[in-house]
This record gives C-alpha cells, sequence and structure tokens, in this order.
C-alpha cells in the first residue's frame, strides 16, 4: 500500500513534528515562502515568523537565567556577607498586664 495514502493530513509525519516545519508550522520557512511570496516582506509578519524560533529560545533561556538568579541569590549573598548566624544576645522582656475593666451588668443585650 501507498505510504503517502496513510501520511496524517497534518501536513508531515506525525514523530518528530514540533520541529519537522510542515505546512501547519506557521515559522515553516517553506511556508512562508509560499505564503509571502511576491509580497512586501519588510512589513513584520514574515521577519516574525522567521525569528520566532529564536526569539523564543532566547526568551526561554532567559527565564531559566532570570529564576536560577533570584532562587540562589539569597544563599549567595549569606555566604558573601559572612553568613553570621551565631549565638543571637536573648533577651529576656517581662510585661506586667492590667486586669480588664468589669462588665456593666446593666447593658442591655444586643438587638
Amino acid at each position: 500500500m501507498n505510504e503517502a495514502a496513510n501520511a496524517p493530513a497534518t501536513g508531515g509525519s506525525s514523530s518528530g513534528q514540533l520541529f519537522a516545519g510542515g505546512w501547519n508550522d506557521v515559522t515553516s520557512a517553506g511556508r512562508n515562502d509560499i505564503v509571502f511570496e511576491g509580497r512586501f516582506k519588510d512589513y513584520g509578519a514574515y521577519l516574525i515568523r522567521t525569528r520566532y524560533r529564536k526569539t523564543l529560545a532566547t526568551a526561554f533561556l532567559l527565564t531559566i537565567v532570570i529564576g536560577i538568579i533570584a532562587i540562589s541569590l539569597p544563599v549567595l549573598l549569606r555566604v558573601l556577607s559572612g553568613g553570621k548566624k551565631g549565638a543571637e544576645e536573648v533577651k529576656n522582656i517581662t510585661v506586667h498586664l492590667v486586669a480588664p475593666p468589669p462588665l456593666n451588668p446593666n447593658t442591655p443585650p444586643p438587638p
């Protein structure tokens, strides 16, 4: 039987389709060349589509780096400041509480 007849209608094989660049992938170079053929490619949509994967990878890596820095920053600051977690001076404070005023027995109950 013919392999092309059994191929999915999505424009390519189902395995590895994330990076395959089939017709359904709007960032596919082949699709963009066909869609933008004879059109003004400097308008913006063509550039956005062609640079999408690089922009996505850059944003992902930048997010990971910022996340690692944000998580490790408190630890680094503690290590760089000397990490003084020795014995701290304990202060005992005695608080003398005053007895509350007596309740007025003639107060009517709430409605």
